[in-house]
């Protein structure tokens, strides 16, 4: 470590040498001022002569307990001396006395932060003036700017000594102009007499651009008289240029003009503007983090979280990822996390900004891939990325995985909806008291008695216990409240109209019982007032604050003034307040009864459905903030934690901008002084994570959105909706009128006096009192569950939510907030017509009004439905595969069918016949166990829907067709429930037809001169001798001749064991018509068997079934092939070539098979009957 000292300084001569990269080096002891001037110095160009304290005489200043510090006063004393040899001037004496500047100057600027003290005149003021900017070091603004900068490491601030220039005329020139276009511009400002006034901003200096290439003025502004000619501006200019070439790098330089002389005051490098550039790096960052969609899209945790710091993004981005709390949910409700959301998550941070990758959320929530979210959609409506992906990637998937995906998707729709009427209940009388419990535990814990260790492993438990197990179960609350939410809204706009359903459902949710946000909001009332209302506060709500979700935010239980001052605040607009949430309360019962009278008027079956809704959605609603209120209690305890160990490590608050890994290795090391590159990293970050703050980053990130230029696509002010009316959507029900208030932070107060529309990006606690007073809410983010649509519901206040609204609006413009109808309408000095005139109802979007109203379905409708379909479909199969059975039940079917008067005349006649008879069986059980009540009410419903489809589509109402659509597909969807249960059980006389004909006609009738064979199966018993078993005999009547000799060796039955042992055959020809008998002999038994004979259709049973020796004799002959007429030989093509791929009948096939005739023909029948009958 060096000695402390001080180096003098002049024109010319510098007691650091000449090698300016030397003295440059040397910033951390000279401060970046003082190595700058002895750098100029050491280059031969003018500065008013002086000297440098190093920084260490600063540090020793604060580690003596702010004394002077050993060696300074000889120092000092020396250069003086020196400065007052070079000048021939003594310090206060002489006619002319000397006149010093001192001025701090650290290694990093830090501009402003710290004290100048001009015109020293004596040795006393000199070194109290030293002193003073030592103590400057120590500022509550130095120590914040170093905070905020992540500056870190440093001894303190050097002071640079110097003679105090009488400058007529000084200023700034910057060799790069900063602002776009200023790489080839040169600038230079100047003010007359000290430049202090100008780097103070008290008073407005002479512009002057130049040209780098030719010294040319481009461009001039000046205050009254012109301070500097051309001939100074081109000396100087020059001079700047010189400097770059020397430095290496574009310079900003300090200069005063004195007794016609030019002196350099100070010299600094250029910072590079962040903004443009900064936008632009991220942008390209986030090309190459296009996911496979080729979009990002803005996820709503930016409402809440827009650029966390490093320490905050590392534990939500693991909360976010499928392995993190928010995976562990989706698991509980059902849904299936892949491997890649488990690993990657399925958010990335761009501009400080949070994004999703539709791709890997859309495996959030299925594992495969299958299911994706549609990018047009997307595009236009990013608030889709919120809600499961719908769109079947069919094509690219392999059948196991979209069976698999199929059955997730059954399974998650089950999952999601168990438990939900108990959930809450559940959570207040289990998971609630154990999780306050352990939180009051943990605030007892004395963290500063804790080794580093013991803190981090404290940390890692609370983040586990947080936001891995209470954090999934209190977000399931808010599924459940978004579900019934959802679904309430559906039932309102379904049976009120889009427009007024929505109104209606927003007011009758207002102003709900049980919701902390409005006990917080009374408290901080008391908070604000005389007495132990700020305590009682602090014990309550003292976890919560604004920006909450940011572990670096302080709590309010932290700053106690600033609960005071919003409490104070709040009671300001306490009677206004009251007085509106009562109006609201007793316009929501208003409402309920309007709704209730209505519904039982028009849409009865409606009435029980919107009840039990409105229960379960003011139940549930609350806690979408109530949820929170706890969560963030225990998220408190992650930044209580966090605090401490930032005090161990001295890390002045920068703790938030590590990562738990890195903080885990500083602690490792054992180390209070934190590694160089840490030190860099955190001052990147911070640099980083300030420029974040005024990048303008899209919704949506896609290659058209990344390859437009800056600036390009975004909204301006102007760009204000015709007519002076924003459209937007309403979050909060009801009308306000007030000046437009576009704010920015929740510390600002009203800029004028009266009723305000608050304009804001989002809100939070810290906006409570703001939103308390206001006559209506803007927000540019946000939904129906948002923080600011929930409390200006609760308050009783109009909200809209307007995308871009801050940019599109102007501060102090009257408007009226018309939340109902999702309109901000302005004053007609602002563009548009008188705020208090309403719109022409015939310009507002069209409205369908109400839908007919169908029930849903109950709760396991369709797993019922389905497993009825199943069973209809295994009881057919056995019925067709059992041969005992489907013989008797041929012979049942017979009883009828082969009586049929239409059947008889072709096989086509009889197996036509049997199908229509099947249908009409089919038709009449669908008639008798259907709801044909609802069957009606949905055709309605389908026909409506169709025809406003196709209105919305015509009008250009996005949003309404979007909605019928999926409606439309929910309508099918119930209709085929409805369905499905009887269309089950219509398979059976269906089944039935199937196994008469597969009976009689599974091979051609036996007709004179035809040839048949005759199999007989052979089983012999115990007792029987083997030879007897070598032999059998057929023996027939007249009409049958067996073909060679009558007797043959019976043969091992190899191919059907199960059936019989042995078997034998013989070929027998029909000899002329009618019905004889053949016999056959085997193991000492003979069983009989009646052959029909004919040129009709008759025929005998094909299989004899016997038991005994001879079980079973088998007539086997030529299979059936049924001749089509032509009209039913083409549909029979179509269906054969659906289910052989494609593959239809060639022309001059004009006969089948007799199953496939009677399926083509039962489908054919079966759905003709339903269309014909209304069962469609």
């Amino acid at each position: 470590m060096k000695e402390p000292r001080g180096f003098f300084f002049q024109s010319g001569e510098s007691e650091l040498g000449s090698d300016r990269e030397e003295i440059l080096s040397r910033r951390g002891e000279l401060g970046g001022k003082g190595a700058g001037l002895h750098a100029l110095c050491a280059g031969g160009y003018r500065v008013p002569p002086g000297f440098t304290l190093s920084s260490t005489f600063c540090r020793d200043y604060f580690d003596k307990g702010r004394q002077p510090p050993d060696g300074l006063e000889a120092a000092v004393s020396l250069g003086l001396e020196k400065i007052e040899e070079a000048v021939g001037r003594k310090l206060g004496s002489g006619e002319l006395p000397l006149e010093l500047a001192v001025r701090s100057g650290a290694a990093v600027s830090m501009p402003g932060m710290m004290d100048t003290v001009l015109g020293v005149a004596s040795r006393d003021e000199l070194d109290l003036a030293v002193l003073k900017v030592f103590e400057s070091w120590s500022s509550a603004r130095a120590e914040a700017y170093r905070r905020e900068q992540g500056i870190l490491g440093l001894d303190g601030t050097a002071v640079t000594v110097q003679v105090l220039c009488p400058a007529e005329i000084a200023g700034v020139a910057f060799s790069r102009a900063p602002g776009r276009g200023g790489e080839d511009e040169l600038l230079i400002e100047a003010v007359s007499g000290l430049g202090e006034s100008l780097v103070s901003g008290e008073v407005t200096p002479d512009s002057y651009r130049l040209l780098r290439s030719s010294l040319e003025l481009t461009g001039e502004r000046s205050i009254g008289e012109k301070l500097l000619a051309e001939p100074a501006l081109r000396e100087l200019s020059g001079l700047c240029l010189r400097l770059e070439e020397d430095f290496g790098y574009p310079v900003d330089v300090e200069w005063a003009w004195a007794a016609g002389e030019l002196w350099l005051l100070q010299v600094r490098e250029i910072r590079k503007e962040a903004g443009r550039e900064l936008r632009q790096e991220e942008l390209e960052r986030a090309r190459g983090l296009l996911g496979d969609d080729g979009l990002l899209v803005r996820h709503n945790l930016d409402e809440t979280l827009s650029n966390p710091t490093p320490m905050t993004w590392d534990i939500q981005s693991e909360f976010m990822s499928g392995r993190g709390g928010f995976g562990a949910l989706y698991r509980r409700l059902g849904y299936f996390p892949s491997a890649r959301a488990d690993s990657e998550g399925f958010l990335e941070l761009v501009g400080g900004r949070i994004f999703a990758d539709p791709a890997r959320c859309a495996e959030l929530f299925y594992s495969r891939g299958v299911l994706s979210y549609d990018s047009v959609e997307l595009e236009g409506r990013p608030a889709a990325i919120e809600e499961p992906p719908r769109l079947w990637k069919t094509r690219e998937a392999s059948p196991p995985a979209l069976l698999r995906t199929l059955l997730e998707v059954v399974r998650s729709s089950r999952q999601a909806q168990r438990g939900r009427h108990q959930a809450l209940d559940e959570f207040l009388t289990d998971e609630l008291p154990r999780y306050e419990a352990w939180v009051a535990r943990e605030r007892q814990v004395e963290l500063e008695k804790l080794g580093p260790t013991e803190l981090y492993d404290i940390l890692e438990m609370r983040i586990r216990r947080v936001m891995g197990d209470f954090a999934p179960k209190v977000l399931k609350l808010s599924f459940y409240a978004n579900l019934a939410l959802d679904e309430f809204n559906d039932l309102l706009e379904r049976c009120l109209g889009f427009e007024r359903g929505a109104v209606q459902a927003r007011a009758l949710l207002g102003a709900l019982d049980g919701d902390l946000a409005v006990e917080q909001a009374l408290w901080l009332i008391e908070a604000g007032k005389p007495g132990s209302g700020l305590q009682d506060f602090l014990d309550r709500f003292g976890h919560r604050c604004g920006r909450e979700m940011e572990l670096a935010e302080k709590r309010w239980w932290e700053e106690p003034g600033k609960v005071r001052l919003l409490g104070q605040q709040m009671a300001l607009t306490e009677a206004d307040f009251r007085a509106r949430r009562l109006s609201f309360s007793e316009q929501r019962v208003a409402v309920e009864l309007d709704v209730l009278e209505l519904l039982g008027r028009e849409q009865p079956e409606a009435v029980e459905p919107f009840a039990q809704l409105l229960r379960e959605t003011r139940r549930l609603l609350p806690w979408r903030e109530n949820g929170k209120f706890h969560w963030m209690a225990g998220y408190d305890l992650i930044r209580r934690a966090l605090v401490e160990l930032d005090k161990r490590l001295s890390l002045e608050g920068n703790v938030f901008y590590l990562e738990r890994a890195e903080l885990r290795e500083c602690l490792d090391r054992g180390e209070q002084v934190l590694p160089g590159r840490t030190r860099e990293s955190i001052s990147h970050r911070r640099r980083c994570r300030r420029g974040f703050q005024g990048l303008d980053i899209p919704g949506v990130l896609s290659a058209s959105t990344l390859a437009a230029g800056p600036g390009e696509g975004q909204v301006r002010r102007d760009d204000e909706a015709s007519g002076g009316i924003l459209h937007g959507e309403g979050i909060s029900s009801g009308t306000g009128k007030g000046k437009i208030w576009v704010c920015s932070s929740a510390a600002d107060k009203p800029p004028f006096e009266g009723p305000y529309l608050l304009v804001a990006e989002s809100t939070d606690p810290d906006w409570t009192p703001l939103l308390a007073a206001a006559a209506g809410l803007v927000v540019e983010r946000g939904g129906s569950l948002s923080h600011g649509a929930i409390v200006c519901r609760d308050f009783g206040i109009p909200a809209v939510v307007i995308e871009a609204a801050g940019r599109k609006l102007h501060t102090g413009v009257e408007a009226v907030l018309d939340a109902d109808h999702g309109e901000l309408r302005l004053a007609a000095g602002d563009g548009g017509q008188p705020a208090d005139q309403e719109e022409d109802p015939a310009s507002r979007d069209w409205d369908p009004g109400p839908e007919p109203y169908c029930a849903p379905p109950a709760p396991g409708t369709g797993r019922r439905a389905i497993l009825g379909l199943l069973g209809a479909v295994l009881l057919s199969l056995l019925l067709v595969s059992v041969d005992a059975l489907s013989s008797r039940l041929a012979d049942l079917a017979g009883l009828v069918l082969d009586r049929w008067p239409l059947g008889g005349a072709t096989p086509f006649a009889s197996i036509f016949a049997a199908a229509l008879l099947g249908a009409l069986l089919s038709l009449g059980i669908l008639a008798l166990s259907s709801d044909r009540k609802g069957l009606r009410r949905a055709r309605q419903r389908l026909r409506w829907y169709r025809k406003n489809a196709a209105r919305a589509k015509a009008e250009e109402q996005g949003d309404i067709l979007r909605k019928i659509r999926r409606r439309m597909v929910e309508a099918k969807s119930d209709r085929a429930l409805t369905l499905l249960k009887p269309i089950a059980w219509t398979f059976l006389p269906l089944c039935l037809g199937f196994i008469w004909v597969n009976d009689r006609f599974a091979a051609e009738p036996i007709s004179p001169g035809s040839r048949f064979r005759v199999t007989a199966f052979v089983e012999p018993g115990a007792g029987r001798q083997a030879e007897r078993l070598r032999f059998a005999r057929m023996d027939t009547t007249g009409g049958l001749q067996v073909l060679g000799t009558p007797y043959r060796m019976i043969e091992p039955n190899s191919a059907a064991p199960a059936l019989a042992a042995y078997k034998v055959a013989w070929d027998v020809e029909a000899l002329r018509e009618g019905t004889h008998e053949l016999s056959v002999a085997a193991a000492g038994e003979k069983v009989k068997k009646s052959i029909i004979v004919t040129t009709g259709i008759e025929r005998a049973k094909a299989i004899g079934r016997y038991g005994g020796g001879i079980p079973e004799l088998q007539v086997d002959h030529r299979a059936l092939v049924v001749h089509l007429p032509g009209w039913f030989h083409s549909i029979v093509s179509r269906i054969a070539a659906f289910f052989s791929g494609g593959r239809g009948l060639i022309p001059a096939q004009t006969a089948v098979g007799p199953w496939t005739a009677y399926l083509a023909l039962a489908v054919m029948l079966v759905l003709a009957l339903q269309w014909l009958s209304g069962y469609r």
